[in-house]
């Protein structure tokens, strides 16, 4: 949905990559999706300890 949403928009020459939650079938703010998106664009994430 997200690349369509961008062809729509017609900014597709402005963006690299889409990201989307059905990748990995879950939803913000399950820290899964966000740490999908950090390795698909290679970002290091720190973990922190639970409370």
């Amino acid at each position: 949905m997200p690349d369509s949403m961008v062809d729509h928009a017609e900014i597709d020459g402005l963006i690299e990559d889409t990201i989307s939650a059905d990748e990995i079938r879950t939803f913000k703010p399950d820290v899964d999706l966000y740490r999908h998106a950090a390795g698909r664009i290679g970002t290091p994430i720190e973990e922190r300890p639970s409370m």
